[in-house]
């Protein structure tokens, strides 16, 4: 347990337990409960079980074992039927292809029960070759063959006849983090032999195999995640300036200590812990970062007066009239002094476990200053994250006309790996309120893969806290802002969750005073935004190779994700003007006629319910009926090669007109 305490968990399934006897435990310390059943013959070999965290101890329904190669796991997740996990230890070849096929007939049996999704895992000992053509539910990313291999050919023909999806084989990962065993031989030669099998292939959204776990077996442990969370970010949280200070707790983007906490929220072991827990939990930590100006009782106003900006009379200013609770550092002629201070400010925090920063401002700051931060930043620490808060169109004309350092997006991607997506925001605020067309909205995100590095990547979002909910911004149709909502996780680029936003908040952040979310226990979207982060974390979309193809502005916005060497893709349908209904069609070109699984579907909204449809019926040569708020089909096996819709803008032949 020692171990195990390093891990988010909630189910683990154990198999080769060799246990002499059927058990069930329960740790004093945590309250985890421990199942598993006696191995078989003398030595026992086999034992299979479950270690369930006591946290979920409540929600499971039933825990059998069946054999000393089977177990199932019955779980209560707030469905009509429960979630059913199969925990297995499979025959190795030795005991012949007879008794392999016998237990594979025993899985299937048990698979036939009725449940809301079905898991199975454990050891299979099998390996896989290459996908071929057929095997739709083997995934392209193996590491064995298929040379004399009975035993892997069972098991890829075991998941095809009961729909279930080999989870490894959809992830790519590098050679050193594929293999789950490792022999006793003289070469110590590693396989890949231990594999997840799920009936959707979204609700995983990441496996791998823990090294950092000392389980005492010749195995490695795989980890199957399903939320999908991958950074938490954190406005500043330090020290925060008394004079000038606005609302009561002052702005935390006026900062007195950039080396320090905010005691109101702990201390710097506190925040140490906070880093530890998250990472342990499986996500990055980013924090929030503001260089381009300090409070006015920051130390470095005495201690270092040539680094701010200065009136005629020497005090400090802002130059931002409005910001009147900070003053303004100045880049120029400081290269040596400041730039030298904020660089290893960035590396303390390194030091802390922080993963990335979102530095605020980002445009108003010299590029020059950000390329060299960058660069001695990722000589230590090359994994960090860099967010720039970017600028809006009229801040960028403002700002020159003044003659004052500001910089485009195109700039900001020499040293930042996103930038926000304030440069369309609004334009898409006009075509939510109906102020200006989808369809120029849309051209202007055309416009953006233009414009910008080849793999560019905006951070895509309908709220954050300094901008109004979406709940508000819909407030008089919801569906409206869920189908906005949605298209945003579809898009390229990263998918932000503001706080609050799960539970469907209208009132805007404030920054000067304490502000509780309204949690009240109620979550009304919190589902809704876990599976659209599995959508975004489909394999399609998370293919280097895949591109986006907006190809419809109207009745709803059509969005294709596609990959030509796989021949496979999405198709996301947002009816996001919500002014057509099930009555009025939309044409996909080239799409077949037959029945596609819709992803869109156990959203958790329960008005949404009647909506759903788990398979589309595409007829008339792809013609489909416009959803309520969404659908995303999968496709595989054709190509549709998908054009974006007509724009004068973009397309207009001047030269035949």
């Amino acid at each position: 347990m020692s171990q195990l305490s390093k891990f988010k968990y909630d189910i683990i399934g154990l198999c080769e337990t060799r246990a002499e006897v059927e058990s069930r435990t329960k740790w004093i310390q945590t309250g985890d409960e421990l199942g598993i059943g006696e191995g078989n013959g003398q030595p026992c070999v086999g034992g299979v079980g479950f270690i369930i965290n006591s946290r979920i101890a409540s929600h499971v329904v039933e825990v059998q074992i069946h054999s000393h190669r089977l177990a199932t796991l019955k779980l209560d997740i707030g469905r009509k039927t429960p979630l059913l996990i199969i925990q297995i230890y499979a025959p190795h070849k030795e005991y012949g292809i007879d008794e392999i096929e016998t237990f594979y007939s025993e899985v299937e049996t048990h698979l036939g029960q009725p449940a809301y999704q079905k898991i199975v895992i454990g050891d299979f000992n099998a390996q896989l070759g290459p996908k071929d053509t057929n095997q739709r539910y083997l995934g392209k990313f193996t590491s064995g063959t298929w040379d004399n291999n009975e035993t892997g050919e069972l098991l890829a023909d075991f998941a095809g006849a009961n729909k279930l999806f080999i989870i490894n084989t959809l992830f790519q990962k590098p050679p050193n983090k594929r293999w789950a065993f490792e022999s006793t031989n003289t070469n110590k030669s590693r396989h890949e032999i231990d594999f997840g099998l799920c009936t959707d292939r979204i609700m995983v959204t990441n496996v791998e195999f823990l090294s950092r776990l000392d389980s005492g077996s010749d195995h490695r442990p795989v980890r199957i995640t399903r939320m999908g969370i991958d950074f938490v970010w954190f406005l500043p949280i330090h020290p925060i300036g008394i004079t000038n200070r606005k609302g009561s707790l002052g702005s935390p983007y006026s900062i007195n200590d950039f080396r320090a906490i905010n005691p109101e929220y702990g201390t710097m072991d506190d925040f140490d812990h906070l880093v530890s827990e998250l990472h342990r939990l499986g996500m990055r930590v980013m924090i929030d970062i503001v260089f381009r100006h300090t409070s006015h009782d920051c130390s470095w106003i005495k201690e270092y007066p040539e680094w701010y900006w200065r009136d005629t009379t020497g005090k400090p200013i802002s130059r931002v009239p409005q910001w009147r609770d900070i003053v303004d550092l100045k880049f120029e002629g400081n290269e040596t002094t400041l730039w030298s201070e904020l660089i290893d400010i960035l590396k303390f925090w390194c030091e802390h476990g922080v993963d990335g920063f979102r530095l605020d401002v980002a445009s108003c700051v010299p590029i020059e200053f950000w390329r060299q931060a960058r660069r001695s930043v990722t000589e230590v620490y090359p994994r960090c994250i860099w967010l720039a808060e970017s600028c809006w169109f009229s801040d960028m004309k403002s700002q020159r006309d003044q003659d004052t350092i500001i910089h485009t997006d195109a700039e900001l991607y020499e040293a930042f790996d996103l930038c926000y997506d304030y440069d369309l925001y609004v334009a898409w605020r006009g075509a939510v309120q109906g102020a200006a067309s989808i369809k120029s909205y849309l051209e202007l995100l055309r416009l953006q893969t233009f414009i910008y590095p080849k793999n560019f990547i905006k951070l895509r979002f309908v709220e954050n806290h300094d901008q109004d909910r979406i709940a508000y911004i819909c407030r008089d149709n919801r569906w409206k802002g869920l189908a906005w909502t949605a298209f945003s996780a579809f898009n390229k680029g990263c998918f932000l969750v503001h706080d609050g936003q799960e539970m469907e908040q209208k009132t805007i952040s404030s920054l000067f005073e304490k502000d509780w979310v309204d949690n009240k226990g109620v979550r009304p979207l919190e589902e809704f935004i876990l599976r659209l982060i599995q959508i975004k974390k489909h394999p399609v979309i998370e293919t280097k190779e895949a591109r986006l193809t907006l190809t419809h502005h109207s009745p709803c916005i059509v969005a294709v994700w596609e990959v030509k060497s796989t021949r496979e893709g999405l198709i996301g349908i947002f009816n996001v003007a919500q002014e057509a209904d099930g009555a009025q069609f939309i044409q996909i070109p080239n799409l077949s006629n037959g029945n596609y699984k819709n992803l869109f579907v156990d959203m958790g909204v329960n008005e949404l319910l009647r909506y759903e449809l788990r398979a589309v019926s595409v007829n008339s040569n792809g013609r489909l009926a416009v959803p309520k708020v969404a659908i995303v089909l999968h496709y595989t096996d054709i190509l549709l090669l998908p054009k974006p819709f007509y724009s004068v803008t973009f397309d207009f032949n001047y030269r035949h007109a």
